[in-house]
């Protein structure tokens, strides 16, 4: 824990989302104060980025924001989405278990959750040379040793996509 502290101090960024586990350093990391934990099975949803974005939780964590900036609150007013300056990087927290909720759900890709991820990691994503913005697709990129790249797309639906690729400039499909 204290590398990881480390390097999000040194200028990396840490994203955690929230399910059982509880981090001991939680209010110098994330900026926010834990005023009250539930066990509660609740469905609510959070308004971001423009969506709606639906999402279950069987722990509720009141938090209230100390140095952190609140993104988003959830349909109950509780901070959901939280980002804090760490030494030279920045934390951001989402407050219900995001990627958990997803391995329970069927049609898990028809959500909007995506956009949570779009948001917080724009800077790196827009720094890639091809971007795709399909929810429905997996990219990964492969520098090569001369200067190209390679890009492996996953569609990940049932039907058959239009990848809607974004090229810098400069950049050719070959």
């Amino acid at each position: 824990f204290l590398e990881l502290k480390q390097r999000v101090a040194d200028g990396a960024t840490l994203y955690l989302s929230v399910d059982n586990a509880m981090i001991a350093e939680f209010e110098e990391l994330f900026g926010m104060k834990i005023e009250e934990t539930k066990i509660i099975n609740e469905s609510l949803s959070v308004e971001f980025d423009g969506s709606v974005i639906d999402f279950t939780r069987q722990k509720r964590i009141e938090l209230s924001p100390k140095n952190a900036e609140v993104l988003a609150n959830d349909s109950l007013g509780f901070p959901v989405i939280c980002k804090n300056a760490y030494g030279k990087g920045r934390v951001y927290l989402v407050n219900f278990p995001a990627e958990t909720m997803l391995l329970d759900k069927n049609d898990a890709f028809d959500s909007d959750l995506c956009r949570i991820y779009k948001k917080i990691f724009a800077e790196k994503i827009n720094s890639h040379p091809i971007v795709c913005e399909n929810k429905y697709t997996a990219m990964t990129l492969h520098p090569d040793k001369d200067g190209t790249s390679f890009c492996v797309i996953v569609n990940y639906s049932a039907e058959e996509r239009k990848l809607g690729l974004k090229l810098k400039d400069g950049y050719e499909i070959s």
